[in-house]
């Protein structure tokens, strides 16, 4: 998986144009093709931010998932709990992969800017409260005499909640802004249909359950959780391989060729086995593998755990597929 699958040997030049029933994907314009309507296939969504996009819906998602199970003891690293260490450091990377990408510190400050109008300003901002509210939150571990506990959301005291809740929406937040941002990127059409966001939160969903059970069965305290989150995980599992299949029939039947040429990129084309590997591995392997763990307690931890290994995997490796499939008109997109 590296982002030389999105080069120009990968796709037809503007001599080579292919008979595709959706007109040729060209990787670059020349100037004889200034004025030709054709498709181009996007060159900027690579790799790094596809992971930019998985670790900070892992990392929002794992600290939402310990407080809705009300997960007490997964073990901890530096005295912390280390499921919130986990989401605090997931967080952490997407956003340094963000920084990295803008380029100059100038850039960091005005993609704060705009709220009102720009999703990325609101997941920044909604990174930099994350970050700090949830890092406050988890002090206790280094400082006991701290008023407050760093105990999950239904047994923490009030302070501890409040500090809870702003980390909770600030997460919520996090795991549904990169899906807007594709959703408002109209001229890449095969992004821009509202099952995205819904994919974008089934995903970080799915895959923090994933990672929640890894850390547990690895740390022999899967226990009385067992049960509840196997649930969880299937139902979130059902849900993202369901929403997956409504996005593709809603892009297929997108009006302009460029969702279609998109679609058949992803399925068909050059990111078609990167999408079908995430698919069956990543989500439908995990299904089945909760349904078996379900059913048998023997064997529940290892099914689990290798279910979640998949899904997180898998996760990382459909958004990589999505972005490098994304082909816009050119010259009038």
């Amino acid at each position: 998986m590296g982002a030389n699958d999105l080069t120009e040997s990968s796709i037809p030049t503007a001599r080579t144009r292919s008979a595709s029933p959706y007109g040729a994907v060209l990787s670059s314009e020349s100037t004889v093709d200034r004025f030709s309507l054709h498709l181009v296939a996007q060159p900027y969504w690579r790799f790094p931010h596809a992971l930019w996009f998985w670790a900070m819906g892992l990392g929002a998602g794992t600290f939402m998932v310990r407080h809705v199970f009300s997960v007490r003891d997964a073990g901890t690293v530096l005295g912390l709990p280390l499921l919130d260490v986990l989401g605090l450091v997931l967080v952490g990377i997407g956003g340094l992969i963000l920084i990295l990408d803008l380029g100059r510190p100038e850039r960091v400050l005005k993609a704060l800017k705009r709220p009102d109008r720009s999703w990325i300003a609101r997941g920044a901002i909604a990174d930099f409260v994350f970050l700090i509210v949830g890092a406050v939150y988890v002090l206790p571990g280094w400082v006991p005499s701290l008023p407050w506990t760093d105990a999950p959301f239904l047994e923490a005291e009030l302070l501890a909640q409040v500090m809870i809740a702003i980390a909770f929406l600030a997460a919520a937040l996090i795991i549904a802004y990169p899906g807007m941002v594709l959703y408002e990127s109209l001229s890449i059409r095969l992004w821009h249909s509202a099952l995205v966001p819904a994919q974008f939160i089934a995903h970080a969903l799915s895959s923090s359950i994933g990672l929640t059970l890894l850390v547990l069965v690895a740390g022999d305290r899967l226990g009385d959780y067992r049960s509840p989150l196997a649930i969880g995980f299937l139902v979130t599992l059902v849900a993202t391989l369901g929403i997956t299949h409504m996005y593709l029939i809603d892009r297929s039947h997108e009006h302009g060729p460029a969702a279609r040429a998109g679609v058949e990129r992803l399925v068909r084309g050059k990111m078609a086995v990167h999408f079908w590997v995430s698919v069956v591995l990543g989500f439908a392997i995990p299904m089945v593998l909760t349904l078996v763990a379900l059913a048998s307690s023997d064997s529940a931890g290892p099914l689990l755990a290798i279910g979640g290994v998949l899904c997180v995997v898998g996760s990382l490796q459909f958004r990589y597929a999505q972005l490098c499939s994304g082909i816009k008109v050119s010259p009038l997109g």
